[in-house]
């Protein structure tokens, strides 16, 4: 090997170059190997104190992916819970999104915690360097605090001075806004009512209605969403009575009440007739009273087919004409 060696001295530099580059390899991957954790865990430490700032109540977080296709001014989106992350009963308390963004001034770099219901929990500046007036950039952050970022509108109190660097902190927050919208999980709406309207909703009685009120057409309800307070259509109720038998069978007359759903451009959601409050021809005439008013789904108030001057004869087309009249009442009421 020495005779090797000395004849072809290239060899024996190869040898003890690739001998020292193992050994090194070997210590570089050993202080690796026992260095790695340590820094991970610095890192996931040194983040934990940023993330207890905007969430003090934070136990634990977890890195989520961002949504496809999301704003470009957001690094990164965790997830925080109020357990260590190995508690199967820990639950999220918000989400911490890392948002980045430059203008003519320079940049901007903040994370801003949000509960699952939307409210904007806490918001910090991680970096700031706008050239003018900063000190009122990071007090118009705060001004975030406390609203729903679903529902931004108009902030009050925010200081103009630097309009470069307030143009960019509300676009920041609008794109905070847009992932967090698109990333919500379907609303799973139990009541029926809920259902119908696709949004948690709650009904108020109109009292500016009762001036359009008439003998037929009684009330209104506004359908509002519950969360910011949409308008999102209303429920009417109608009432009427007409003469279900026959002269020779007594000539009995009674009433019927339907509660008609609408949205905000009058198309029919739904018509339902209680039972407790239909005292028209019952039994399978009610039936097929309430078959005939699924028909009336989907259509436009104004397009309501009407009946004119014909009357019907028989039970089940009585009702079906007390209806029609019902509805052309309320299409009185209501439509230009």
């Amino acid at each position: 090997m020495k005779k090797l060696f000395a004849e072809k001295p290239l060899i024996h530099y190869t040898v003890v170059l690739t001998i020292v580059a193992l050994v090194c390899g070997l210590l570089i991957g050993g202080v690796n190997a026992i260095t790695a954790p340590i820094i991970e865990d610095n890192v996931y430490r040194a983040k934990l104190a940023a993330y207890q700032e905007v969430v003090p109540e934070l136990v634990s977080f977890e890195e989520v992916a961002l949504l496809d296709g999301a704003p470009s001014s957001l690094v990164s989106k965790v997830e925080v819970f109020d357990k260590e992350l190995n508690d199967e009963t820990k639950q999220t308390i918000a989400f911490i999104y890392e948002v980045y963004q430059t203008n003519k001034f320079g940049q901007m770099r903040f994370v801003v915690s949000v509960s699952s219901t939307g409210e904007i929990l806490g918001a910090s500046f991680i970096t700031l360097e706008q050239t003018y007036k900063t000190d009122a950039t990071t007090r118009n952050l705060q001004d975030f605090v406390g609203l729903n970022v679903s529902n931004l509108g108009v902030v009050a109190d925010l200081e103009t001075g630097a309009t470069g660097s307030l143009n960019t902190l509300k676009a920041m927050f609008a794109d905070v806004a847009t992932e967090f919208a698109n990333s919500q999980p379907e609303p799973e709406f139990t009541e029926p009512i809920d259902q119908l309207y696709q949004a948690f909703t709650t009904q108020t009685d109109d009292a500016a209605f009762a001036s359009q009120a008439t003998a037929t057409v009684l009330s209104r309800q506004i359908v509002t969403r519950t969360s910011g307070g949409e308008v999102l259509g209303y429920i009417y109720k109608l009432t009427g009575t007409s003469q279900y038998q026959s002269e020779e069978d007594g000539g009995a007359s009674a009433s019927i009440t339907l509660y008609v759903h609408v949205d905000n451009e009058n198309n029919i959601l739904l018509i339902t007739a209680p039972s407790a409050e239909y005292n028209h021809s019952k039994g399978g005439y009610y039936s097929q009273t309430l078959t005939f008013l699924g028909e009336f789904t989907d259509e436009n108030l104004a397009d309501v087919r009407t009946i004119g001057d014909t009357i019907l004869a028989g039970a089940t087309a009585r009702s079906r004409n007390l209806v029609i009249d019902l509805l052309e009442d309320l299409k009185e009421v209501i439509l230009p």
